[in-house]
């Protein structure tokens, strides 16, 4: 009886990397689809999201930016000589730079692929 108790528990350990193995495909596929899914929408779709700019521009000049470089999208504080962060997908930088703005206590400024700001969040 205390070899089959072995003999189902060495069964168990094998089984357990593959649903961890399984699992995790599962969850990147499941990141993929929504990176995708957030480059899928377009600058009018994101404009929907716009609200009112800020009412006091002079204070965007310690701000956190969310800005577009070529393909990609930065995360920069104001004055910074380089950007803090770059990201594929225009929403992985948004919440970097939501992460940063909270941490200085600052506002955040999210640009348009034009340049222009669409939103101004303060924290």
């Amino acid at each position: 009886m205390q070899w089959l108790k072995k003999a189902i528990e060495r069964i168990k350990q094998s089984q357990l990397p593959q649903n961890k193995l399984k699992n995790g495909l599962i969850m990147q596929q499941m990141q993929k689809n929504k990176r995708q899914a957030t480059k899928q929408k377009t600058d009018q779709a994101l404009r929907a999201t716009d609200r009112e700019r800020s009412s006091r521009p002079e204070l965007l000049d310690h701000a956190v930016h969310v800005l577009p470089d070529g393909d990609e999208w930065i995360v920069k504080t104001a004055h910074a000589k380089q950007a803090a962060n770059r990201y594929q997908v225009k929403e992985e930088a948004i919440e970097r730079g939501k992460e940063i703005a909270i941490n200085i206590g600052e506002q955040l400024a999210i640009h348009k692929q034009s340049g222009q700001i669409q939103d101004v969040l303060s924290y």
